[in-house]
């Protein structure tokens, strides 16, 4: 038996969130099949209830209730994704990793899924938006020595330098420190060894 008050009127959508609540809190999960029916139970038995599929991103928030829901991404792996969602999500979460098309494949509750599709939408932005790119074919050097220059340049130590004894200050190019260079981390360095450009 229970008992749910609230402090005014709720709507029909918001009601069903709630009791999705009030059993959760008893051990029980709600859970809407195929035909729009919804099952109430021991999570164990709901999982045999085939669920209705969800997508996220549709129009309208997420159907109450448990539920697979189908997670596509654009410009994050699935691969890459599940390993970030499966330590917050718990084991049984993550049902399906499809690299081919690029999605996932989850299993929780709507406020869980909710919960997920928030972390989704922190990891999946496009890396390469607000950033220019651009091939520089070189003359006079190798795309190695250029490598070793801008990594200096972006990490304050080169490929290869030797860490200064203590008591003693380093001289040459192992003098640029990370502090006095404003762009580090801004740009990535791509060689590209069979036209000798970067």
């Amino acid at each position: 038996s229970v008992t749910l008050s609230t402090q005014g009127p709720v709507s029909a959508d918001q009601a069903v969130l709630l009791l999705e609540a009030a059993l959760q809190a008893n051990g029980l999960q709600i859970a809407r099949d195929t035909r729009g029916v919804y099952h109430i139970g021991r999570p164990d038995a709901i999982k045999g209830i085939v669920p209705a599929m969800r997508q996220s991103g549709g129009a309208g928030p997420l159907p109450p209730g448990y539920g697979a829901i189908v997670v596509p991404l654009k410009y994050i792996g699935a691969v890459e994704m599940a390993s970030i969602l499966q330590p917050m999500a718990g084991p049984g979460a993550v049902l399906r990793i499809d690299p081919v098309r690029n999605m996932l494949v989850l299993a929780g509750t709507r406020n869980q899924a909710e919960g997920w599709l928030d972390l989704v939408s922190t990891f999946d932005v496009d890396m390469l938006k607000g950033m220019s790119v651009g091939v520089f074919p070189l003359k006079h050097i190798t795309t190695t020595e250029v490598e070793a220059a801008l990594r200096l340049l972006n990490s304050g130590t080169a490929a290869g330098a030797s860490t200064p004894a203590a008591g003693t200050t380093p001289t040459g190019a192992a003098a640029v420190t990370p502090a006095s260079f404003s762009a580090i981390g801004a740009f990535r360095m791509l060689p590209i060894a069979r036209i000798n450009s970067v």
